[in-house]
């Protein structure tokens, strides 16, 4: 799933008039900033994105909303 929606993100990525080759690729940050609005679209979901813009309190602020009892739910399929 999470291909599948990465690489639509990519087909999303500029290109120019005289081929099908990127302009330039995406940066680490601009991938993730398309990727917490596509699940936001596609899962209605908020997803933290770490990244080095935030300032301390930010950081902060994700890293308590992660480790606390309403955090992430995650699960597994064996």
């Amino acid at each position: 799933m999470v291909y599948a929606v990465t690489r639509r993100l990519l087909s999303e990525v500029p290109t120019s008039s005289s081929s099908r080759t990127p302009i330039a690729p995406p940066s680490d940050r601009q991938t993730g900033e398309l990727l917490v609005r596509r699940f936001a679209q596609q899962f209605g979901v908020n997803t933290p994105f770490f990244h080095g813009g935030l300032n301390q309190e930010q950081r902060a602020d994700i890293v308590r909303l992660f480790q606390s009892d309403d955090g992430p739910k995650c699960s597994s399929s064996a």
